[in-house]
């Protein structure tokens, strides 16, 4: 394979904001997905790519530093509905309040780059019941 296609994955419209870059092969592929809704999806290219742990943020690569993790509720408040109980500096592992009013309910898990507070990702966790 020819990794010597750079795809960029984008957060917003913004040509200047893609969040990671990698470089690919890109193959012809072709097929059709149609979905409940109408709504048809043509798949034109496949692209193969190697598992990469580092992620380019504007160019710059970043790999193998720390970041800090936090959680909170959507609106910025604390929350009650779950805890981060353990990190490392690229891990986090987060528990669910036992209360079964907290189904459903979203929280959001950031990860903040120890030496630069500017460059973060956040993820919204939904949290479900184990039963």
């Amino acid at each position: 394979m020819f990794y010597n296609i750079l795809i960029k994955i984008y957060s917003s419209p913004d040509p200047n904001s893609y969040i990671k870059s990698i470089y690919a092969d890109v193959q012809p592929y072709l097929k059709s997905m149609m979905f409940e809704d109408g709504f048809e999806i043509n798949i034109t290219k496949r692209v193969f790519c190697d598992i990469e742990n580092s992620i380019n943020i504007h160019g710059n690569e970043i790999f193998d530093k720390s970041v800090a993790w936090s959680i909170r509720n959507q609106d910025g408040t604390s929350t009650p509905y779950a805890s981060i109980t353990a990190s490392t500096g690229n891990s986090a592992t987060v528990k669910a309040a036992s209360s079964s009013a907290y189904l459903n309910k979203y929280v959001v898990l950031k990860a903040t780059l120890s030496d630069d507070s500017t460059v973060f990702k956040e993820f919204n966790i939904q949290i479900k019941s184990l039963l």
